[in-house]
This record gives structure tokens, sequence and C-alpha cells, in this order.
């Protein structure tokens, strides 16, 4: 009989999970981390720095890093940012997010998100007094349903929130989606926040997308990236946001009643690398190696492989297995298999369960594949 947990009652993600793989001694692929190694030279230039430079940088981030990113944007999307007023150096993506969503919705406002995401989304909306509009992504290929998306859109709607690459599906918004957003847009006062944290980490067979290539986008648009996620050091918590001066100057205000200064040493030794490299994630074919290696050993197995573009997550369907939650089923994995893996109704604000589990695959090459033939076992 499998023994009560509280995962229904009080899911603290990270947490629990972490207990439920020691307890079992599981191979944990539950976690929000990367393990391979970040350049070697981005630490000797932080080192350095920290030896030499003591002061707070300035509440929108130091020059030099703004200027690296300014140049990088422009090599990447084809569209200029000016680093003096339309590029803001953040504490990390989430505060970035917290920020733009501030700086965009007001009381009895309404703001647009799809489901599963992260709760910071829809925490950040409802601290402002506003309210989330929950809309969750087609089964088979985490697609949006545009019309849906229309019908959902009121004189309330301030503000729409993407995320591609999606963080937790993989999903890298097309060409289409972004134009169908961008009509939805057209003539109204909405805002989009684009959060791109996971930009730099998307498959070689598959396009980069961004709302800075649509200009009606892109005016209209607060743009957010991760340099801890696009650098493999996610404990760095630097990021940045870019937009039009006309929303800029407004999350500014926020941004310095937030947070005073974002670190230092690391924005500089940041903006060193950005300057000598033209791609950031180091990592890209130890991914994609990992990912393929992951998809060989269960392509035949009844686990459901659901696409992933970008991103360091995989998906798992287990319907043709279990039709038990996966709050259940997570935990008979752990249990009589040897692998932690996450449950995706924790990513629903009404939890439902679609017989999906998530796993991470940036873990080590060893232990991916040790629990991808324990999982073809199922």
């Amino acid at each position: 009989m499998t023994r009560q947990t509280n995962f229904d009652v009080d899911f603290s993600f990270e947490g629990n999970m972490s207990k439920l793989a020691l307890e079992y001694n599981a191979i944990d692929l539950s976690g929000n981390y990367l393990s391979f190694p970040f350049p070697e030279i981005l630490g000797e230039k932080a080192f350095a720095y920290l030896k030499s430079v003591t002061g707070n940088a300035p509440s929108e981030g130091t020059i030099e890093l703004r200027n690296a990113l300014a140049d990088f944007i422009t090599k990447k999307y084809f569209r200029n940012y000016c680093p003096q007023n339309e590029i803001t150096i953040t504490a990390g993506a989430t505060q970035a997010i917290f920020t733009a969503i501030a700086s965009s919705v007001k009381e009895g406002d309404e703001a647009i998100i799809f489901e599963p995401s992260y709760d910071n989304y829809a925490t950040a909306i409802e601290i402002c007094g506003a309210r989330p509009i929950f809309i969750k992504l087609k089964d088979a290929e985490s697609s949006v349903d545009w019309a849906e998306v229309q019908k959902a859109i009121t004189t309330r709607t301030k503000l729409i929130i993407i995320c591609s690459p999606h963080n937790l599906t993989g999903r890298v918004f097309s060409s289409d989606d972004m134009e169908n957003l961008q009509k939805l847009i057209n003539g109204t006062k909405i805002r989009i926040i684009s959060d791109e944290s996971l930009a730099d980490i998307v498959y070689s067979e598959t396009s980069a997308s961004s709302a800075t290539f649509y200009p009606k986008l892109a005016d209209n648009s607060f743009i957010v990236g991760s340099l801890s996620n696009s650098l493999g050091v996610p404990g760095w918590k630097i990021g940045y946001c870019i937009a039009p001066k006309t929303l800029m100057d407004k999350y500014r205000k926020v941004q310095r009643a937030l947070v005073n200064s974002v670190n230092h040493p690391f924005q500089l030794a940041i903006a060193d690398y950005i300057a000598r490299y033209s791609t950031l994630f180091p990592n890209m074919e130890l991914l994609e190696r990992n990912r393929n290696a992951f998809h060989e050993i269960l392509k035949d197995t009844k686990l459901k492989l659901l696409p992933s573009n970008g991103g360091y997550f995989q998906i798992l369907g287990y319907s043709a297995i279990s039709t038990s939650k996966d709050i259940d089923f997570i935990e008979l994995l752990a249990r009589d298999y040897g692998v932690a893996v996450a449950p995706m109704s924790v990513f629903y604000h009404d939890k439902i369960c679609k017989q999906q589990v998530r796993v991470n695959l940036g873990v080590g090459y060893d232990d991916l594949v040790e629990a991808a033939h324990r999982l073809s076992k199922l």
C-alpha cells in the first residue's frame, strides 16, 4: 500500500522531491538545475572582480554589461536597444518578471498566463491586485489555442505573459504563434511580457524565437532574459529586461524600489564574457547528447515523450501505464524503480492531473542513462 504524502496539501516542490529521492536512494531527475561545468574563464573573471570591486552597481545595471548586451542582442535579433535607457539588469529573471508585472497592472486588471507555469507569474499578478486568467496549453504539442485567448480578452486585460522556450514543456513558440499574438494586441493597450529566460538553450533543429523579431510585439513588450541560465550559473541570479524607453521609464521606477543594486563583480565578469563569445550557453552539445540518449532508450516504451525543442526539461506521459495521480505515480517511480521525477500537476492552478511527469535532462550523462534504463522497465 502506498504511504500517505502531503504533496496535495502543501507541495514544497524542491524540498519534498529531494526528500523523496533521498528516502529511496533514487536518481534525482526532479530538480531545477544544470549539472554541467560553467566556463573557467567566467569564474576567473568573477574572482578577479571580487577582489577589486567593492562599490554598488547602478540600479539599472553597469554600463559595461548593458553595452555588451546591446551588442549581443543586435547581432542575434537584428534589433537595436539603447543601453542607456532600454536595457536594465536585474537580480535574476524572476525579479525582472515581477517588476514588469508591477509596471503593467493595478487592482482590478487582468493578466493572461499559460499553464503549466511556475507560480511566480500568478503570485506577482495577485500581489499587484490584479487577477490571473489561466489558459492551458493544448496537450499534444503544448500549443496555444489563440481563439481561446481571443475569447479571454476583456476590457480589463492589460497583460499577456508568454514563455519561449517554455520553461516546463520545452516548446518554442512558432512564427504563427507570434504573428497571432501580434494581431491580438494590435490596436489595444495590452502589454506583453516575453519570458525568454531559456532563449540561449534551443536545440539545433529549432529556430530561435523572440518577440524582438516582430516590430509591433517588440514595441509593446518587456522581454526578459536570464544570463544565469544562459551561462549555466543559475545561482548568480543575474537577469535583464529590454523594452522601449516608454515602457522602461516606469519599469526602472519600480526597479529602484525593489533592487538598489545587482551583484557588481558578477555583472562585470559577464560583460567581459559576452564581449568575447558569439553564443552564451556553453553546454548545448552535452545537453543534446543527453536528450538524444534519453529519447533513444525510451522511444519504444509505453512512456510518451512529448516534443521538447528548448530548455532542459522533458515531459513524459504515462497514461498507457497507469491512471494514478502523478503525486502517487512519482512515489512509485522513486520507491520501485529508483528514479525521482517531478509531478506536472503542481504547475497548474487547479492541480489538474494529466498523467504527466517532468524530467531534468541537465543532470550527469551516466545518471540520466541509468535512470532511462530503469524507466524503460515500466
